[in-house]
């Protein structure tokens, strides 16, 4: 339909933005990020991406799949006091904003799967037989979705969430530790079983149309 032509094309310049922005951050942020140029990058990155979510939120997700509304409240709930350059970012940070800005940007490579899913689904209303370019965005696709959403996840955890773990409850922050395992560990569940469905018939049918 008409409307979830519009989502998916919403979603895809989303997914294009927010993942490109998100590699050059951690990128920056990696080399040293001199005079904070990162950390004001991917601020402006959160506001256009939680105005996508809100949008498709009360566009799309009233109207067709209320699944929409929980996933995209909840991005803006754990994504928007990074976003508030005074106090919130420093606060998620614990007292480090580049290190909430991190937490962040790495969640956000995610969105490098959303564009081969975009297209997948463009291509399955749009080709009337086999094209090998369905072949290749289907390999994208299974190869980045269970990295970026499972393996990424479960890096952000172990490689630099928890091991914080002591520095926040010393400032009272316990609870930010808490709230951002159940959203990784929420979306590497969520991920994992999607990924079952698009094999689950096996790997020739995930690839070939």
């Amino acid at each position: 339909s008409g409307l979830s032509a519009a989502t998916n094309v919403c979603s895809l310049v989303h997914a294009a933005g927010t993942s490109v922005s998100a590699v050059w951050v951690v990128w920056w942020l990696i080399a040293g990020d001199a005079g904070g140029l990162a950390v004001r990058v991917w601020q402006w990155t959160l506001a256009f991406s939680q105005g996508y979510f809100l949008a498709d939120a009360a566009l799309y997700g009233t109207q067709r799949e209320s699944w929409v509304l929980v996933h995209h409240l909840w991005m803006v709930i754990a994504h928007h006091p990074i976003g508030e350059p005074l106090q919130g970012c420093r606060l998620m940070g614990c007292g480090d904003c580049s290190r909430a800005v991190w937490l962040s940007a790495t969640g956000y490579w995610a969105e490098i799967s959303t564009l081969f899913l975009v297209v997948r689904w463009f291509q399955h209303r749009w080709l009337r037989k086999h094209s090998v370019w369905y072949s290749i965005n289907s390999a994208c696709l299974l190869t980045t979705y269970p990295v970026t959403r499972v393996g990424g996840a479960a890096a952000i955890l172990l490689g630099s969430l928890w091991p914080s773990r002591a520095e926040y409850e010393r400032q009272g922050l316990g609870s930010l530790i808490t709230f951002t395992t159940v959203t990784y560990i929420a979306m590497a569940l969520m991920s994992s079983y999607y990924f079952y469905t698009l094999v689950s018939r096996g790997l020739s049918r995930a690839l070939f149309f």
